[in-house]
């Protein structure tokens, strides 16, 4: 569950702050799994739900949105997983605390049997909230092609020693150059596509804010900017691009055509009032495409 609080005015440390608080259905494999569905990808979500009322909600929603929870198994001992942000008044995070303590239950006797109804074609989408022990499980077991989102600079070094075996991946600017040793600039921009491509990465983008984003394939390397958008809640846009670009390479559009589907996806997520997000779908993002003003610069 995600928590968020946006402030009205300038925060103030040590004091309380006058602002609004949304709860919502949130953590970064959920989201990205919404998103698929929402762009009409069938999507099965392995994870530990809990047995309170928050994992009721979970559980519910999940099925709604249809995304299919059958390899996800139920927990009384923990409470539900939950993120707590606190946003100031233009709407980027100043803090940010996680409990996910149930996470700790998935182990590999779940993943084994959601690996045996895997197909071959299918995409495993993975982030570093996992356990260094459960990803080394999953990169040493898994059926079919790997793509994976950081999460966050705590939670990236457990990535590293298996990032030469994910096909798509996608680390903003900051978590790009911890795993590097790169700045991204644009002097270094091919330099840095180029040293995740020779790590065996298939796809890397490298989301930069408004810097727009890098996209390095075998075919070639590309910035993306567009135009300047207006941020209500930041929080799970990287997800929702993460989602939308899975999502339209399943559908077997070209890594430059599914990254504008993944932009629009992402600009309008943030832009839109959270409890409205989960009507984001393939139908209302394909005419927003033309309106972000997208520009394709070969590097």
């Amino acid at each position: 569950m995600d928590i968020l609080g946006t402030a009205q005015l300038d925060l103030k440390d040590f004091d309380s702050n006058i602002g609004s608080i949304t709860v919502s259905a949130g953590g970064v494999g959920r989201n990205i799994a919404q998103t698929c569905a929402l762009m009409g990808e069938r999507v099965n979500l392995v994870t530990c739900f809990s047995d309170d009322f928050f994992g009721d909600y979970l559980k519910k929603d999940c099925r709604e949105l249809g995304i299919d929870i059958t390899y996800s198994k139920l927990y009384s001992r923990h409470s539900s997983s939950m993120y707590l942000a606190i946003m100031d008044r233009d709407g980027d995070m100043r803090l940010g605390l996680s409990d996910m303590d149930i996470m700790e239950e998935l182990d590999n006797s779940m993943v084994e049997y959601a690996f045996s109804k895997i197909d071959p074609k299918d995409l495993l989408v993975i982030d570093s909230n996992l356990n260094s022990e459960m990803l080394d499980y999953i990169f040493a077991n898994a059926p079919c092609k790997l793509a994976s989102d950081p999460v966050s600079m705590a939670k990236i070094n457990k990535l590293k020693p298996h990032i030469n075996k994910l096909s798509i991946f996608k680390p903003n600017k900051y978590e790009a150059e911890a795993l590097s040793g790169i700045e991204v600039k644009k002097e270094n921009y091919e330099k840095i596509l180029a040293w995740f491509l020779n790590q065996g990465i298939e796809e890397i983008i490298i989301t930069m804010d408004k810097e727009g984003a890098l996209l390095g394939t075998k075919e070639g390397k590309y910035l993306l900017n567009l135009r300047q958008s207006h941020v209500d809640n930041a929080t799970g846009g990287g997800d929702v691009f993460f989602g939308a670009y899975i999502a339209m390479r399943m559908k077997n559009l070209k890594p430059l055509e599914a990254i504008k589907y993944a932009v629009t996806a992402a600009v309008t997520n943030i832009e839109t009032e959270v409890s409205s997000r989960r009507y984001i779908n393939l139908e209302y993002i394909e005419p927003e495409i033309e309106k972000m003003n997208i520009t394709i610069e070969p590097i």
